[in-house]
This record gives structure tokens, C-alpha cells and sequence, in this order.
């Protein structure tokens, strides 16, 4: 994105026409006032997690929300709901250590994904699967960051 772009059109229709900086940032400021006014902060949610910039974003993101009055957050993470829906029918539960685990591992499957990209945050860990000897697969018909790296 190099310039910010406005709907210009119907949603869904693909149209959209330039703004600039100064008039997206006034919409946004806008928008969030006519929330708060109508309907309060609490109107106002925001959905974080610790994804690959989450260090980055989260406090600033807490920082801005404490200074609007607040907000509305989500419960549980949308990162792991994947990992969790497939741990509670295997396991019977969620094991909060899990992403500590990885390179503990001896063999590794990437199955559809590209955590090269999608998992930087800890990409580091699968790659310590190999430096400890294991195996890292990836099984994907594109050929993927995550795939140019596996044993």
C-alpha cells in the first residue's frame, strides 16, 4: 500500500479512489469519536496477539486504547486457535507450552503453511530442529520460504 485508498463504491465492488495521508488519518480519528460517542469504548474491540510484530504493536496498541478510555478485547487468541482446536480432540487439552517445544522435536511437519513468513516470531525454532539433527517437512504445492529451508 502506497497511498491510502477510500471505498468508492459498493462494498465488494472493487472500487476504490485515493485519499491522502492526512484525510485517512481524519477518518480514522472520525470514526473511533463517532463510536464513542453513540455508543462508548466499549463499542470500540481490537484484536492483538503476539504474531510476528506483536512485541511491536502491543504495547502501543494498549498505549493508544488506555488513552481513547479504552476498548473492548477479544478472549483467547486468534494465533492459536488452529494449535488449539487440534491439541484438545488429540491430547484432551491445550498444553500452553507448545511453541517451547518445537525444537525439541526430531521431526517436523509444515503441512499447508509457510512459517518462514507466517511464524517469524519463532521460525528460529524449527530451524534449531535441524541443527539438532531432526527433520523439518514441508508439504505444500507451492514452493515457500518454509519449503526452501526444510531437511
Amino acid at each position: 500500500l502506497k497511498v491510502p485508498l477510500l471505498r468508492d463504491g459498493e462494498k465488494g465492488s472493487g472500487k476504490f479512489k485515493e485519499i491522502t495521508w492526512d484525510e485517512a488519518y481524519q477518518l480514522i480519528e472520525d470514526k473511533f469519536k463517532e463510536a464513542i460517542a453513540s455508543d462508548g469504548v466499549s463499542s470500540i474491540c481490537y484484536v492483538t496477539g503476539s504474531g510476528n510484530f506483536g512485541a511491536m504493536h502491543g504495547p502501543v496498541a494498549n498505549a493508544f486504547f488506555a488513552h481513547l478510555g479504552g476498548a473492548s478485547t477479544t478472549v483467547g487468541s486468534l494465533c492459536c486457535a488452529g494449535t488449539t482446536a487440534a491439541q484438545v480432540p488429540i491430547y484432551g487439552q491445550r498444553f500452553l507450552d507448545t511453541r517451547n517445544q518445537i525444537e525439541k522435536s526430531k521431526y517436523v511437519i509444515a503441512w499447508g503453511n509457510n512459517p518462514a513468513i507466517s511464524k517469524q516470531g519463532y521460525f528460529q525454532r524449527f530451524e534449531k530442529v535441524m541443527e539438532n539433527g531432526g527433520k523439518f517437512v514441508v508439504i505444500d504445492p507451492v514452493f515457500s520460504e518454509s519449503a526452501s529451508k526444510a531437511s
